[in-house]
């Protein structure tokens, strides 16, 4: 008997445009573009947009502390 090893990536709801992170992340612009920059979140350029994977953001957005203002 044959088995298949299938390896299953992320699928289309594991994603988020790079320009709609800052809104959804609720963090500025530039700490999502500094993180996409670094090559600490997975991206990929299907077309014309650029896609972050979410699992990535995620897992930053909770690593980096957040500014408390005054």
């Amino acid at each position: 008997m044959i088995t298949r090893e299938t390896k299953t990536g992320p699928s289309a709801d594991d994603w988020v445009m790079l320009k709609d992170a800052p809104e959804r992340l609720k963090r500025p612009k530039s700490m999502i573009y500094k993180w996409v920059q670094s090559g600490q979140v997975q991206t990929i350029r299907p077309l014309h947009e650029r896609w972050c994977l979410l699992e990535d953001l995620l897992r930053l957005d909770a690593a980096t502390p957040r500014r408390r203002r005054t």
